[in-house]
Formats: structure tokens, sequence, C-alpha cells
């Protein structure tokens, strides 16, 4: 489950960026396919890891706090529209892109945890 995590993060990260560099829209469509697909299974197999490796009785708790992500998206929807308002969308999205990436990375070298994961 962790590596498929690693990887399902990846994907989204490497479309975020393709699709920030497309400029025709029949390009874009499997771009964007391919970039929910990754986070569909980010979310989904994070939601089951969560469930499965937090003892019972603190599982209400970490997810609450893991749904707290979501309760945030707006914030980032926020940053990346004020992102997109001065630079401009594709710059915004290669931003976005690249914050991904850096912070997979980051993760990846700090915690091992995650890829030995099963």
């Amino acid at each position: 489950k962790g590596q498929l995590i690693i990887l399902s993060v990846a994907l989204t990260s490497v479309t975020m960026l393709a699709f920030s560099q497309v400029t025709s829209i029949y390009m874009a469509f499997p771009i964007l396919i391919a970039s929910s697909v990754g986070m569909m299974v980010f979310f989904s197999t994070s939601s089951a890891l969560v469930q499965s490796i937090v003892p019972d009785e603190f599982r209400g708790r970490v997810t609450s706090i893991s749904m707290f992500s979501f309760g945030m998206m707006p914030v980032g929807s926020l940053a990346a529209g004020v992102l997109a308002q001065r630079l401009g969308a594709p710059t915004a999205m290669l931003v976005a892109s690249g914050v991904v990436a850096f912070l997979l990375v980051a993760f990846i070298l700090n915690s091992r945890l995650l890829w030995n994961t099963k």
C-alpha cells in the first residue's frame, strides 16, 4: 500500500506538470484522466492504510485529522487562483506540480515507513 501511495502521488505530480505545458485540449483530456486516477488511488489507498494501522481507540481522531485536509482544499485553491491570476494558469500548475514533487521527495527521504508498509 505504501508504494502504491508514493507512485500515485508521483503520477499526479507528473501529470500536473504535463498539463501545465499542454496546449491542445485533445492532449489535456487524457492527462487529466491520468491525474484523476492518481488522486483517486492516493485518497482511497491512504484512507485504507490509516484504517488498517491505527488502533481502534484512536481511529476516529486520526481519521478526523486526515479529513481536515479536505476542509483545507479551498485555501490551496485560493493560493493557486492568486498565483494563476498574477503569473498565469500554466505557471500556477507548474508551481503546484513542483510543490507536490518536492513534498513527495522530502517525505520519502524522511520516512521509510510508508515505502515498507504492505
